[in-house]
């Protein structure tokens, strides 16, 4: 078979040869970015870190909660204990035990306010990183859209000189 750039089949196997080494590059460029953005989503969509903050509020909450639970008891029981006798031993103990519960649940407030206010700050730099990391990784990406776009414009420049 003739293969000189004019002959029928010369053209024939010039552009087999650019169709095989387009498909190498496309399918390069393909493994490339699903390397680069599967990284990058799969890192963000599992992200512990917020997860275990999330945990940590709703035991914050929970704990909270509970206590809030214990200090309206007490109360009740102190009341109760009001109704018969405000100077009884057992009424002083009753309330000691509801202003002790009331400094436990304040101190608590307060380190939930203070955790509420860290967790809002690491999610706001969560949110500022990742859409630096998302930014970085589409410049990434057209830069590399460029780069195949260049390459298969030399190949078709070549494959151009080879049928001239």
């Amino acid at each position: 078979m003739d293969t000189s750039p004019q002959s029928l089949g010369g053209k024939i196997h010039h552009f087999s040869e650019f169709g095989i080494k387009m498909s190498g590059m496309i399918q390069e460029h393909f493994k490339e970015d699903v390397f680069q953005f599967g990284d990058l989503v799969l890192e963000y969509r599992t992200n512990g870190n917020s997860k275990a903050l999330l945990n940590r509020r709703t035991d914050m909450v929970t704990e909270g909660d509970t206590q809030a639970k214990a200090l309206v008891k007490a109360a009740d029981k102190m009341e109760n204990l009001r109704k018969k006798s405000e100077t009884s031993a057992e009424f002083r103990a009753a309330s000691e035990e509801r202003n002790q519960l009331k400094e436990k649940a304040d101190a608590q407030q307060k380190d939930y306010e203070q955790f509420k206010k860290a967790m809002v700050q690491e999610f706001e730099l969560h949110e500022t990183q990742k859409q630096a990391d998302f930014k970085y990784g589409l410049d990434q990406y057209v830069k590399a859209q460029i780069n195949l776009e260049s390459k298969k414009l030399e190949a078709l420049t070549h494959l151009l000189r080879q049928l001239s």
